[in-house]
């Protein structure tokens, strides 16, 4: 399941502090996330931090964090999109305070980001987070991602078709983004525009309209992989609580988007059984969970990691 896609890079935080005093003013655009079962860490556009610490007792089905949990926020500096980034924090408000430093890791590598905060050196990994929705009366839904991934889902009668995509421009404001298909292990196809103004979007000829985000992510597993070349890549798979999910890769050098698939699966992924997926054009991806790895035996054999 080596699947090549080429074009577009992840685009760079902004580094530095747009804090203002001691108790910046944390939320905004997110740049990147990053999570456990239990935390979860979110790295602003303004240079601000949040920390969230969870200490209620999970269910077969929680992920990340509850209302109830305990926040840190504050400030930081560097690069939280590059490997290999040292990152320097500093909480001025809430659970934790003082100064911390944090290093992002390989994207393969069992965590994401480690840090230290307090003397406690923690362990999280990165995950895509929702930009905004967009749905049509006619059934069909365009959700966008903060890694320049977007996917669309097509509902008619009993039968959902899922579509992977990629997207330039700002999907959060009015103007204009360009889209395309990332199907059929093919390279990008023909970008088409994508037309944003308040809570209207028009695309392929259709309007949507902006709505809240009506699914949850369940699980996330990413896995590092080889095409026939010998070209590294990261592949990082999400499942939905809407019974559809989306496969998204990357090369391991400059994190260039390559190819992406979508598709629809039985099983529940935060359980020790079986999972199947079906992707159209592609066919069936029999999967079985243990131990928090998933393998998939066809068409090839790969075995993800679990990162949520």
């Amino acid at each position: 399941m080596c699947w090549h896609w080429g074009g577009i890079l992840i685009s760079a935080c902004d580094d530095g502090n747009d804090g203002d005093g001691e108790n910046p003013v944390v939320g905004g655009e997110i740049v990147a996330r990053m999570t456990t079962v239990d935390s979860e860490l979110t790295f602003y556009t303004n240079g601000t931090v949040e920390f969230k610490e969870d200490a209620a007792t999970k269910s077969v089905l929680a992920r990340a964090v509850t209302s109830a949990a305990a926040s840190s926020s504050g400030t930081y500096s560097g690069n939280v999109t590059q490997d290999n980034e040292n990152i320097t924090l500093s909480f001025t408000s809430g659970k934790r305070t003082g100064d911390g430093t944090a290093t992002i890791a390989e994207r393969d590598d069992a965590s994401n980001i480690s840090m230290n905060i307090g003397g406690d050196n923690l362990k999280l990994e990165r995950i895509q987070t929702l930009v905004t929705a967009w749905h049509t009366t006619s059934g069909k839904t365009v959700y966008f991602y903060n890694d320049d991934r977007a996917m669309q889902v097509i509902k008619t009668g009993g039968n959902t078709t899922c579509h992977p995509l990629v997207y330039t421009g700002n999907a959060g404001k009015d103007g204009t983004v360009q889209l395309a298909l990332l199907d059929d292990n093919k390279e990008h196809k023909e970008y088409k525009s994508a037309a944003i103004s308040g809570s209207t979007m028009t695309y392929a000829e259709e309007t949507y309209t902006k709505i809240a985000d009506d699914r949850e992510l369940l699980t996330a597993w990413r896995a590092t992989t080889e095409s026939e070349t010998g070209i590294p890549f990261i592949e990082t798979m999400y499942f939905y609580s809407d019974n559809t999910f989306m496969i998204v890769m990357n090369k391991k050098v400059n994190d260039q988007i390559t190819n992406g698939f979508a598709g629809t699966y039985t099983g529940d992924t935060t359980k020790n059984e079986t999972a199947t997926a079906t992707v159209a054009g592609l066919g069936t991806l029999p999967g079985t969970i243990k131990n928090n790895k998933l393998t998939i035996t066809a068409p090839m054999n790969i075995t993800y990691d679990r990162i949520d």
